[in-house]
């Protein structure tokens, strides 16, 4: 189910993002047994310090594909923008990418779903949904307004990364393009640290520049610690934070 926020009639906003109704997402919080990613974290740091990053970045199982997991995007007021849905090998942790890439979004699984049960009425459901996305782990930032913020590409190395540093809030952009202003509104007055991945310093330093100018009382830095300390065959590979923790 889809919803927006409840207002008066005079204020509607048509720009007001839409979001997953809460029952949904409630849903999802099941089935752990069967969810290839958290099995993965299960095995390398143990069932307490899994569960507590599962509860933590509110991480949901979806059946679209066997061992599934959602990616949950809430914003600082708690609401639930979409959902990414990835596959992970149970073992190895690693993106299942054969035969085929497997992502897709909540958001477009639900309304394709209301619309093959003729119970959407907003006709054509993946143009109609206003998707405006936020920082993963968003909601973070208003239980800890003080904490610095640490910001990497991959949702699964916000999480890693927060089981072994939990002195600072990790955050994902999910890909290299969404670090822009729009997304980051939240970290304005924030201190930020940015973790591109292998490749990525130059982009990412260039948008750290430009942030710092478009939130103004925000500090944002680069770290270069991949690239100091990358070998030759990780630079081929492209890996990220997660992969050297």
């Amino acid at each position: 189910m889809v919803q927006t926020k409840p207002q008066p009639a005079a204020a509607i906003d048509n720009d007001e993002p839409h979001y997953i109704h809460s029952n949904v997402v409630n849903d999802s919080f099941v089935n752990y047994d069967g969810n290839n990613l958290v099995q993965y974290l299960i095995g390398k740091y143990g069932f307490d310090a899994a569960d507590k990053a599962v509860g933590r970045y509110r991480i949901g199982t979806s059946d679209h594909w066997p061992g599934a997991t959602v990616f949950w995007q809430l914003d600082t007021g708690g609401f639930v923008r979409t959902g990414k849905v990835m596959l992970y090998n149970a073992q190895t942790g690693k993106r299942v990418k054969q035969p085929f890439n497997h992502v897709t979004w909540a958001h477009v699984l639900i309304l394709r779903n209301e619309e093959n049960l003729k119970t959407s009425a907003i006709g054509n459901p993946t143009s109609a949904f206003n998707l405006k996305q936020v920082l993963f782990g968003a909601h973070l930032l208003t239980e800890h307004p003080d904490s610095h913020v640490a910001i990497v590409e991959s949702e699964k190395t916000a999480i890693i990364a927060s089981m072994h540093d939990d002195k600072r809030i990790w955050l994902a952009t999910g890909s290299a393009g969404n670090l822009n202003a729009a997304i980051c509104q939240a970290l304005k007055g924030r201190k930020v640290t940015l973790y591109p991945d292998l490749g990525a310093y130059p982009k990412w330093k260039a948008k750290a520049r430009s942030l710092q100018h478009a939130l103004p009382g925000s500090v944002f830095t680069v770290s270069d610690l991949l690239e100091r300390e990358a070998s030759n065959n990780d630079r081929e590979e492209g890996l990220d934070l997660g992969d050297g923790l």
